[in-house]
């Protein structure tokens, strides 16, 4: 009685449509994992202007200069205050698209370090007709927001893994999942 077993024709169709489910599968769970971050960074910058406002009104900070004075913030330890000793959030919070310490590239500057200025307080001031602080004067949506009462901004690298709010590009995903730009938040919220 002869043995019965699979032919190489028949193995080398399965291990083919193995290959092809996976070219399919893979590109999708990529998506999927891009799409997970930036839903954690949005709800992260929500946490982050909830912390940054209840800090504010306990300690009866007016201005956007003492309140960054008070936090420390563009330091190594920026969110120290808002940990502890009263934890206005349960842990410092980290930018998802950062892979320290990897460089990130700045459109403005060449090269810089990332690490520690996730969710830093970048403010802007009326000066003239014009604004003072970050992002650089005369952004059109800094003076939009400024205008809207909005006070200050966050922001994460995004997919694409560059600074590119200093040149005035901003993440849309309607142009793509890896689009140019850095994702945003204006506050107060």
């Amino acid at each position: 009685m002869p043995k019965r077993a699979f032919t190489l024709i028949e193995l080398l169709i399965v291990v083919a449509i193995i290959a092809i489910l996976a070219a399919i599968a893979v590109p999708n769970f990529l998506t999927a994992q891009i799409r997970a971050k930036i839903a954690r960074v949005e709800s992260d910058f929500h946490t982050f202007f909830l912390a940054v406002e209840s800090y504010r009104i306990d300690n009866n900070l007016g201005k956007l200069t003492d309140l960054e004075a008070a936090l420390h913030f563009h330091t190594a330890n920026q969110h120290s205050r808002l940990t502890t000793p009263v934890a206005y959030m349960s842990h410092q919070l980290v930018d998802p698209f950062a892979r320290y310490p990897e460089p990130v590239y700045d459109c403005g500057s060449g090269v810089t370090n990332w690490a520690n200025y996730m969710f830093g307080l970048y403010h802007f001031e009326p000066l003239g007709n014009s604004i003072y602080g970050w992002p650089p004067a005369g952004t059109q949506l800094a003076v939009k927001m400024m205008r809207a009462g909005r006070q200050y901004m966050t922001l994460s690298i995004a997919p694409d893994r560059r600074l590119d709010a200093a040149c005035g590009i901003y993440y849309d995903i309607s142009n793509g999942i890896m689009s140019y730009g850095d994702l945003m938040a204006w506050g107060p919220m």
